[in-house]
């Protein structure tokens, strides 16, 4: 499966940081009112096109008596945002016995997952890049 972004925010590029078309006085400055620079969108260049592949096998077997299950299942993911990754591994394994003339039946299951993410962005993508000296359009 592909991912991309859904839309990208409205910025304007054409102005540089500051105010009133004027320079800033300091670099912590962040409106983008200041002189004109004509900038290209950097936004759109800087997300990848993200990837997720999700693999799963699974076996069964087993008698009137006692039934066994393992399934494995991998997902792999790489995000839209830059160093972004997802690596999870799933294990499954059931297990399901008669006992006295089927008068008792145990049913064990066990679960292990591991997972593993890198970069992930707490708010919305778009967030990483928006600290740059650039402001939303104020257009409606």
């Amino acid at each position: 499966m592909t991912e991309s972004p859904l839309y990208y925010p409205e910025m304007q590029f054409k102005y540089g940081q500051g105010g009133n078309g004027a320079p800033p006085a300091s670099t912590t400055v962040e409106d983008s009112w200041g002189p004109v620079v004509n900038a290209g969108n950097h936004v759109k260049s800087f997300y990848q096109t993200g990837l997720t592949a999700t693999t799963s096998v699974s076996l069964t077997g087993g008698t009137d008596k006692a039934q066994t299950y393992f399934s494995y299942g991998n997902t792999a993911g790489k995000g839209i945002v830059p160093t972004s990754d997802l690596i999870k591994h799933t294990l499954n394994l059931r297990e399901t016995a008669k006992f006295f003339q089927d008068r008792l039946t145990v049913d064990a299951n066990v679960l292990f997952l591991s997972q593993k993410a890198g970069n992930v962005t707490l708010l919305q993508p778009s967030t990483a890049i928006e600290g740059v000296p650039l402001a939303f359009s104020t257009r409606e």
